[in-house]
């Protein structure tokens, strides 16, 4: 009898299949870019957050989540993605790009599934230029991506750990062997909506 882990793995590939037939491009979110701008898509004003999607689902991460607006928080965190993913591990990480002035910010979780590939899904809080509240829309449709790794990254990985006073964390910690998530996809395609349980059979107990 295959595995529930092998049974979702072949829906979410039949999903894609499916999403490259019928899309020549996708509509990628990249948290690295920041939140967008005040428009909203040109709709009312939100009045409470949208659909989270995964982001709703209180996934184990790998990593603490990192939250970026002048610099990363924690910092010791974008070494630790760089270690689960330039190892070829499995595991959830999530990233909110936090901007400014204003309360706006986007946010995306991946799923790295350990076999070059990962699942992201995003959401934005527009709202850089204007006091809030503001509130996150819907969240993007979930997206199956290549793992991208670069080649002085995955040199900088392969050093001997240091002791260095800036890992916060006081545990070895390897000059720059360090990334956030959305620096390590690529090629990023739309697939069918997961449910929860279909998004944690991916990740390592």
């Amino acid at each position: 009898m295959a595995s529930p882990l092998r049974s979702v793995a072949a829906v979410v590939v039949s999903s894609v299949v499916l999403a490259l037939t019928a899309c020549s491009s996708s509509s990628v979110v990249d948290d690295d870019d920041g939140a967008g701008g005040d428009g909203g898509g040109g709709g009312a004003p939100l009045t409470e957050d949208g659909e989270p999607g995964l982001l709703g689902c209180g996934l184990p991460l790998a990593c603490d989540a990192i939250v970026t607006h002048i610099s990363h928080e924690p910092s010791w965190a974008p070494a630790c993605v760089a270690e689960l993913v330039v190892g070829g591990g499995a595991g959830a990480v999530q990233h909110t790009s936090a901007p400014g002035p204003y309360d706006c910010a986007s946010q995306s979780i991946y799923v790295f599934l350990g076999d070059g590939t990962a699942i992201r899904q995003s959401r934005n809080k527009p709202g850089c230029q204007s006091p809030g509240p503001h509130f996150f829309g819907d969240a993007t449709p979930p997206e199956l991506c290549q793992v991208v790794v670069p080649a002085e990254l995955a040199d900088a990985c392969d050093d001997p750990p240091q002791m260095t006073t800036s890992a916060v964390s006081g545990g070895p910690w390897i000059p720059g062997c360090e990334a956030t998530p959305g620096e390590l996809v690529d090629g990023c395609q739309p697939i069918d909506a997961l449910t929860c349980a279909e998004a944690l059979a991916f990740i390592p107990e």
